[in-house]
């Protein structure tokens, strides 16, 4: 009965974060409707200069994506890779919530979605209260890696 008073209602409209990658994890999403990609964002490795002249090849990622973010912010020492998409009945999120660390990616909105958001605390309380659910959200996250 709790639960019910407690989840979160979200609306993200297409080409808006959920989430942004560094932030403080406050919750787990479940994706009612719509589509996700979770994108990872890493500093470029130092070049040298034997280096500045190649050509991309079969190393670099053919899902790059340079010097832009999701969140607005243009970075010319980041590399960005999408990592994942996500759609409906997925959960999102779980990761950090069950480690108590900062958001691992980005997660934008691909189309307008519709998420429920389930609090680190009201998670918490449902974990202390039904130990079980523990073991099957570290099965989910386990089946991922």
């Amino acid at each position: 009965m709790l639960m019910d008073y407690a989840l979160e209602w979200v609306h993200v409209q297409a080409g808006n974060p959920l989430y942004i990658q560094g932030e403080l994890a406050s919750g787990i999403y479940i994706v009612l409707n719509g589509r996700f990609r979770s994108i990872k964002s890493e500093k470029k490795p130092k070049k040298s200069r034997a280096n500045s002249t190649a050509s991309s090849g079969p190393g670099s990622p053919s899902s790059s994506i340079n010097s832009h973010t999701p969140h607005g912010n243009n970075n010319e020492d980041e590399v960005q890779a999408i990592v994942g998409e996500h759609g409906q009945g997925e959960s999102l999120g779980e990761i950090e919530v069950l480690t108590k660390s900062r958001r691992l990616t980005t997660v934008v909105a691909i189309r307008d979605s519709e998420l429920a958001r389930i609090p680190r605390t009201l998670f918490e309380m449902i974990a202390l209260s039904s130990p079980s659910i523990m073991v099957n959200v570290s099965r989910i996250v386990a089946q991922r890696r």
